[in-house]
């Protein structure tokens, strides 16, 4: 669906005058017209499934927390590399960050009483003055500092979503409980989004070699952020970051998309929600970072949204379409029957695809060969040092 991005979605002054998270009520509109709608187009309107991935993912958690009543006609969630607990889907200060648009553009307001006189300077300039001035994009690049550098995502709200710290709605239950199917590439840090290319990356493990406190997410609630970051680099690496790049790539991914995933998937699943988790290890596009590869944040879009890339990939690569029918085949199936595998399937080697539980923590290998695997990434490992350092309340995890 559409819905405004940038700073036409989320900027914000936190009060009625720029309320929070126009873009999340955007969609929960679109979600009310289905609703009111899908029946003339031979759809059901008390069962629908939401899908999204990545800033989408994020935004069908948030849509599971929220208490509209239009949450009520959702049966079913597919969250594909995101979470709305992962550390980019969230950001502090959304009203300064409102106000430094305004100076941007020469104009001062107090910060107290100036939302009126804000939104009005807004209006009065074309979109393209303003989106130069406030930017239209996300890019959640992970700063050396260790916070991430978007402006516009969504902020804590008393109206809308979220209205609460989100891991701890989710760890206690407070959720639209529906099936839920998780899933994320086996090495999402690889793409330039999250921390730019070579160059950076270099420059990142030198500062995080002297600072491991900057590898911590400024909104991950510990109590020593120092420690935190020493603890979990220990995990990754026994040498400097700045010796072992692929260390640092593999911390991100697990910091971004393993841990939140994890986390989220595992404590809907204690809640008696049916959860099923994948990862895909699909390769086809080559990266340049030395000693890793792997498939990075969104390159499994074109396996199952149709493209000039979808076209060329199949005439290029003989193992292409297969793994592309599986994508098809278990997000079409989970839409229609709230499972991705229905009985043995010869796509998938006819194997079973058991729940994602606390105790096997079971998930889909998707590949030319899939495999049914458990305890992605190491999870439960590195969960455990992740908890040794969290503190209530826990908004990102």
């Amino acid at each position: 669906m559409n819905y405004r991005l940038g700073a036409l979605g989320f900027l914000t002054t936190e009060d009625e005058v720029i309320p929070p998270n126009l873009g999340l009520r955007d969609q929960n509109l679109a979600l009310k017209w289905v609703i009111d709608n899908i029946d003339l187009f031979g759809g059901d309107p008390n069962n629908i499934v939401l899908m999204g991935e990545s800033a989408g993912s994020a935004s069908v958690g948030y849509h599971l927390l929220s208490k509209e009543r239009e949450i009520t006609s959702v049966k079913g969630g597919i969250m594909i590399s995101g979470t709305c607990i992962a550390p980019w889907a969230i950001i502090e200060d959304g009203r300064k960050k409102a106000f430094d648009v305004g100076r941007r553009l020469g104009k001062d307001y107090s910060f107290n009483n100036g939302s009126v006189q804000l939104l009005k300077h807004f209006q009065s300039l074309s979109v393209d003055k303003f989106l130069k001035a406030a930017g239209m994009h996300y890019i959640p690049i992970k700063s050396d500092e260790g916070s991430l550098t978007g402006d516009w995502a969504p902020v804590m709200t008393k109206d809308f979503v979220p209205a609460e710290p989100m891991t701890d709605a989710i760890d206690s239950g407070r959720f639209h409980r529906v099936p839920l199917l998780f899933g994320f590439n086996d090495e999402e840090c690889l793409s330039p989004i999250y921390l730019k290319f070579l160059l950076q990356i270099k420059r990142k493990a030198k500062v995080w070699d002297r600072y491991p406190s900057n590898m911590i997410q400024n909104t991950f609630n510990v109590d020593d952020r120092s420690q935190t970051g020493e603890d979990i680099k220990q995990l990754y690496t026994n040498k400097s970051f700045s010796k072992d790049l692929p260390a640092l790539i593999r911390f991100c991914t697990d910091d971004q998309f393993t841990l939140p995933v994890g986390r989220h998937a595992e404590s809907a699943s204690k809640h008696g929600v049916p959860v099923y988790m994948y990862i895909l290890g699909y390769r086809y596009i080559p990266h340049f970072i030395p000693g890793i590869e792997g498939t990075a944040h969104g390159e499994d879009l074109f396996l199952y949204w149709d493209s000039f890339i979808t076209k060329a990939s199949k005439l290029i690569f003989n193992d292409y379409r297969p793994v592309s029918k599986k994508m098809v085949r278990l997000l079409s199936n989970f839409v229609k029957y709230k499972k991705p595998l229905v009985g043995r399937d010869k796509l998938f080697e006819n194997l079973k695809w058991p729940k994602f539980e606390s105790k096997r923590l079971q998930y889909m290998w998707i590949d030319e060969e899939s495999a049914l695997l458990s305890d992605p990434r190491n999870y439960s490992t590195k969960r455990v040092v992740w908890d040794r350092h969290a503190r209530e309340p826990l908004t990102i995890y």
